[in-house]
């Protein structure tokens, strides 16, 4: 692995980390990071309208589109670190490494609560084919994939393949009469070594894709009508009761939601020149990366004409948003030999990003118009257009070296030093539009008629206070690991991790703070019994300041992102990996985390659903003490894989995976309506392939307990109490052939 800029064996790495190879994830027909991070101990990806949520040891950036992720995302050294642009990540890896905890040494400043590290799978010195293809008719989920090596001679190498995948969708949509989310995404990448002399090797690689889904933001509509506290069914919800609509208020396949969709092209370059210099190495790489996407989602899952709009909409809260994003990076590292008295490594990175974001949302669940007092019609749909545009720049400057004193004993000293520039303009306009607003039907009011709108439509009105900003920080770390026996070892470690501030962007115009931590780790990582017996155990205490939070509330009949600083927070818990092979045929694996991530100090934080809806005037709570959200106390899987020969140069590989969770909050508010409960859930393989190889026929179960779960649940804007849940895949069974061509 190359947690610590070297390639180590994952047990001499003073370093948390779920180290995963492409085998095992192909082996599983996994096509996405949600997907996988779910079936991983203290790894949570959440899909949301706004933005995606990413956490790690319940540290992550929520759901802002102006946050960088504080778990950031690097493919083949190049950064992504935009939410949205990890969904196409996971394809034709040779390993995904997800490391626990500050990772700012190597990896840069956004990396607060950890790092996931793909490593794309290299072109091979010979020919061959590869293919790989699954079926589920459950609910018409596929992928089919094919790649090929082609060694064009001794010094070049190259590799190409593309991916086809997608789904029928496996919730029913009343309102459209389609099933959704409805999938459609292809990716493909071309890849070359080349090495021109004996101490020159140069990496690139060339990656393309697209998604065109529909159905993605189906929501299924919860406690309408709500609890008694909250007192009658209002806004769309009651709308929607009293036009005869029917909620079962159950969790599960059935939608009433408007239309969405998600469309995403991106492309991402990478170039990796590194030179032996006999005593060093010097590595220069570059990234390059470029994505579009348009999505449209309304979090109101009541269609217009069924009461969720009150202007003759035939949606309710349409949010349309485009948004543009380039990248350009460069790094250049000087390492010296390894396994040295002293050895060391230096490097100078730079970042550049240019962001366009097009916002357009429509308030159809109210009249808003008859705030102007007769100059626009009270019936006129009212929505806002929000322009912004944020160019960012990063400097950083670093430096690791280790030391061994003595046998046995190493110590590791590091420094980053960061500088992040950011410059945000926005420019709000308030108007009317079509039930899916865009630039085609959007009309502005007049300036008098929209100075009346932007507080009833709960949108900041002009550009930021202060729209340029400027964050440094010197981030230390160190750590030190000693071999109490050539298979047993001891560390222990301590880093700083910093994450630059930034400007929420959307209805509001704050500015949020740094975030900071101090992190502390100890551990052991051991092998006995001839490597057939391997364990990993680790604790930690995280210390965290002015993390970066966005909570949905309501302002009366009006949603609103509400981003903060939490005030401190800390992370507590212990990590424990255990493999054992008792026999040549079995396997057995545990992973496990104990967690508690909880508020320390901050008092005036978004309110739960039930105390906004019995709160007159602003409301905030106290949630010092409280968990945080993403951050289950317990979680994990565990394994067992056998494989058994059969006569004729045959073998059968059976392997079953229960993987499971404690409750969690999906929010930041400490609101056990807006969590999820306990689960465990069970997925499945079993395939017949010869002992030498070639091909592999198999049949994968996942969910087998068919427990239902929702990743992502919000509030329902205008109904106090109603809740809206995008629902995780049922029980699905599929086929899966894997071919390999030499």
């Amino acid at each position: 692995m190359t947690a610590t800029g070297r390639v180590e064996k994952l047990r001499n790495v003073p370093v948390s980390v779920i180290a995963v190879s492409g085998k095992q994830i192909q082996e599983q027909a996994i096509t996405s990071l949600e997907t996988f991070a779910i079936r991983q101990p203290g790894f949570r990806i959440s899909e949301s309208p706004a933005s995606d949520y990413i956490a790690i040891r319940g540290i992550g950036s929520s759901a802002n589109i102006g946050f960088e992720q504080s778990v950031g995302t690097f493919v083949d050294g190049v950064y992504r670190g935009r939410s949205r642009d990890v969904r196409m990540a996971l394809f034709d890896v040779d390993r995904i490494e997800v490391l626990r905890g500050p990772q700012t040494t190597f990896f840069g400043n956004n990396t607060i609560g950890g790092a996931l590290n793909i490593v794309t799978r290299k072109p091979a010195r010979d020919y061959g084919v590869d293919v790989d293809a699954y079926y589920s008719p459950s609910y018409g989920e596929y992928s089919a994939q094919i790649g090929a090596d082609l060694p064009v001679s001794d010094d070049l190498r190259l590799r190409a393949v593309v991916r086809q995948s997608g789904s029928d969708g496996y919730i029913d949509d009343a309102t459209t009469g389609r099933k959704g989310p409805a999938l459609n995404d292809t990716v493909g990448r071309l890849s070359a070594e080349w090495t021109p002399t004996n101490t020159i090797t140069i990496d690139g690689r060339v990656d393309l894709g697209r998604m065109r889904d529909t159905g993605v933001f189906d929501l299924d509509l919860l406690n309408c009508p709500p609890p008694a506290a909250f007192g009658a069914a209002a806004g769309a919800c009651g709308r929607y009761l009293a036009k005869g609509g029917v909620a079962d208020n159950r969790l599960d396949d059935t939608s009433v939601s408007n239309p969405s969709y998600f469309n995403y092209d991106f492309g991402e370059g990478e170039l990796a020149v590194k030179v032996d210099l006999g005593a060093h190495t010097f590595t220069s790489t570059t990234g390059y990366f470029s994505r579009t996407f348009s999505l449209l989602n309304d979090p109101i899952p009541v269609p217009g004409a069924a009461g969720g709009s009150a202007v003759g909409a035939s949606t309710a809260l349409p949010l349309a948003l485009a948004e543009r994003y380039n990248q350009v990076s460069q790094e250049f590292r000087i390492a010296s030999r390894e396994n040295q008295p002293i050895s060391y490594i230096a490097g100078l990175y730079y970042q550049h990003g240019d962001l366009t974001d097009g916002l357009y949302e429509g308030f159809y669940f109210a009249p808003l118009a008859a705030a102007t007092g007769g100059l626009v019609s009270a019936t006129t749909p009212v929505a806002a257009y929000i322009p912004t545009v944020e160019r960012s720049n990063a400097y950083s400057a670093f430096v690791s070296t280790s030391l061994r004193p003595v046998d046995r004993l190493r110590i590791n000293l590091a420094a980053r030093y960061t500088q992040v520039h950011k410059d945000d303009t926005r420019a709000p306009v308030i108007g009317t539009a079509g039930s899916v607003p865009s630039n085609a039907n959007f009309v502005a009011f007049s300036a008098a008629a929209q100075a009346l709108l932007y507080g009833p439509a709960g949108v900041d009105a002009g550009n930021y206070t202060n729209g340029r900003r400027s964050d440094s920080a010197l981030l230390p770390s160190a750590s030190v690991q000693y071999d109490l026996t050539p298979r047993v070892m001891l560390y222990g470690s301590y880093s700083k991790g910093f994450k630059a501030g930034g400007f929420s962007i959307g209805t509001t115009k704050s500015a949020f703070d740094p975030e900071h931590v101090d992190a502390f780790e100890a551990g052991v990582k051991a092998a006995f019994f001839d490597h057939r017996l391997n364990l990993t155990l680790a604790g930690f205490h995280d210390e965290y300041r002015d993390l970066q939070e966005t909570a949905t509330v309501l302002v009366g009949a009006t949603q609103r992102q509400i981003v903060t600083n939490a005030a401190r927070s800390v992370a507590d818990g212990a990590e424990l990996s255990l493999s054992f092979k008792p026999t040549s045929q079995l396997t057995l694996s545990v992973n496990t985390t104990y967690l508690d991530a909880r508020y320390q100090d901050y008092p005036n934080a978004p309110c739960t659903t039930l105390q906004q809806a019995t709160t007159v005037g602003t409301c905030v709570q106290n949630l010092s003490g409280k968990d945080r959200a993403f951050a289950p106390h317990w979680s994990g899987n565990v394994s067992a894989r056998y494989v058994h020969s059969v006569g004729n140069g045959w073998q059968i590989v059976a392997e079953v995976t229960p993987y499971f969770s404690s409750s969690y909050f999906v929010l930041p508010t400490a609101d056990s309506r807006m969590s999820q409960a306990a689960f465990a859930k069970i997925d499945a393989r079993i395939a017949l392939a010869p002992r030498a190889g070639g091909w592999e026929l198999a049949v994968i179960g996942r969910n087998l307990s068919n427990v239902t779960t929702a990743s992502y649940r919000q509030v329902v804007p205008s109904s106090a109490g109603a809740i809206g849940a995008l629902v995780d895949p049922p029980l699905s069974v599929g086929v899966q052939a894997r071919l390999q061509f030499h």
